[in-house]
């Protein structure tokens, strides 16, 4: 049976896709053969790929850890981040910052032509990032080559006026989507760093988002649309920044008591 994908295009359903991302966050044996099963009783010829990940969600709720749903939603919970890409490079900031890395969002630096403003300049040991953030807030998108031409241009241009023998300069493109082959080949050729979604296999955008444990705050169900936005432009992005709010009494001013005690719940229960 095809279903159509966010892309628009329609591919054969993979039973064995669905299985190992399912496997991959840790779903049982058991469960994963359920979910598996239910999907199947309710292919149909409009079936899309936003159907199957609802019915799977569901199920999730029901029989697995909070943590596994909210690592399956992972995806979405990004692509919520949006519209504009300036919350997603302070939540990719806090994440390298997690993984031992001085990180500074929006830095202005001048070029051997030109000044550039670069999303995140990172620093770890001797070696210097100029990372791009290529942020798209919708599933069926890919981060293409001219994407990752700028990138490298934007980075030989500051690293040609940069006055530091003693460091190593590196350029790395971060999207939250997947990358087209070309941008894969080309960043693979100019030495370039990437981490897409999915790529490179250990060291995706979903391991480490996974592996810092900094999930955003759109993950959870506890709170509204325009609260997240409020919370948004506070740079308060991971539930790790919200937990700490919370504990500091600081979020008197948006949520009701109520509202307070639901998300603790949720976020205990998340991490617990």
């Amino acid at each position: 049976m095809k279903i159509t994908k966010a892309s628009g295009q329609a591919e054969e359903f993979s039973a064995k896709k669905l299985t190992n991302s399912l496997t991959s966050i840790g779903v049982s044996q058991d469960v994963t053969k359920q979910a598996l099963q239910l999907v199947k009783d309710n292919l149909s010829s409009d079936t899309d790929t936003h159907k199957v990940h609802n019915i799977v969600s569901q199920y999730l709720s029901q029989h697995s850890h909070p943590l596994q749903r909210l690592n399956y939603n992972l995806k979405r919970a990004i692509f919520k981040l949006g519209p504009t890409g300036y919350p997603f490079e302070h939540f990719m900031a806090k994440i390298l910052r997690e993984f031992g890395y001085q990180a500074k969002v929006g830095a202005i630096l001048n070029g051997k032509c030109v000044a550039h403003e670069i999303d995140i300049v990172a620093k770890k040991d001797n070696q210097v990032f100029y990372i791009e953030c290529k942020f798209h807030n919708r599933p069926g998108l890919k981060t293409d080559i001219q994407t990752a031409l700028y990138t490298q241009a934007r980075f030989e241009d500051v690293s040609g006026a940069a006055n530091s023998p003693n460091l190593d300069h590196h350029s790395w493109l971060m999207t939250n989507t997947k990358t087209t082959t070309d941008a894969n080949s080309y960043a693979k050729c100019q030495n370039m760093k990437l981490t897409s979604w999915s790529y490179p296999k250990k060291e995706s955008l979903f391991h480490l988002v996974v592996g810092s444990k900094l999930h955003p705050i759109t993950a959870i169900n506890s709170l509204l649309p325009d609260q997240v936005e409020t919370l948004l432009k506070q740079n308060i992005i991971t539930l790790k920044d919200l937990s700490h709010q919370l504990k500091n009494n600081r979020l008197a001013y948006l949520l009701s008591k109520e509202e307070i005690k639901k998300i603790k719940e949720e976020i205990t229960a998340i991490y617990s």
